[in-house]
């Protein structure tokens, strides 16, 4: 039984003994104080921070090549999507009649970089699965070890030099550019 687990029992117990008790037992002020304490600690969240290092830790069990400068205690994690290219020779088959298969690749999104991330096979799973994003909670009580997943790290992007700018109206594609720092 985990710890945390038990956390929950003690309340149970703790409450039993005070109905139980006396009005007036002397232990029963120290009793109804164990218990206030003890149903704090089991209604606690996991803080900020846990989930940060968690996530990195996934990242980095799972994906080759995972850049160990990208963790940071000051780094937050937003989101990942999944996508897929389709090379231009599989709409037109080229001469030998063969079309390269689909990549299959992730985008994880931190609030300052952009991973690119190849990932396995045909695409079935998605990288929040891949990764153990998707139980990230298990992990951080650690019921949950992420294993390597066939997912490789493509680059990482500075999204602090990148620039998008929607020029158009509805329906218009925004422009994308490099801001050069240098």
């Amino acid at each position: 039984m985990d710890p945390v687990q038990r956390i929950p029992r003690y309340t149970l117990m703790f409450r039993t003994m005070i109905k139980r008790m006396a009005p007036g037992d002397p232990q029963r002020a120290k009793l109804v104080e164990a218990n206030d304490i003890a149903s704090k600690i089991a209604q606690a969240e996991t803080d900020e921070e846990t989930k940060r290092a968690s996530v990195m830790y996934c990242l980095g069990a799972t994906v080759d090549g995972f850049p160990p400068g990208l963790i940071s205690n000051s780094r937050r994690f937003i989101d990942c999507i999944d996508a897929q290219e389709v090379p231009d020779t599989i709409l037109s088959p080229s001469a030998s009649g063969t079309a390269p298969d689909t990549l299959h690749c992730s985008f994880f999104l931190f609030d300052d970089k952009l991973m690119i991330v190849k990932r396995p096979g045909n695409g079935e799973k998605g990288a929040r699965a891949l990764s153990g994003l998707d139980q990230l909670e298990k992990v951080m009580k650690g019921g949950l070890r992420p294993k390597k997943s066939g997912m490789s790290c493509k680059g990482i992007v500075d999204i602090t030099e990148v620039a998008v700018t929607d020029v158009g109206g509805a329906g218009t594609t925004p422009v994308v550019s490099c801001v050069d720092s240098a």
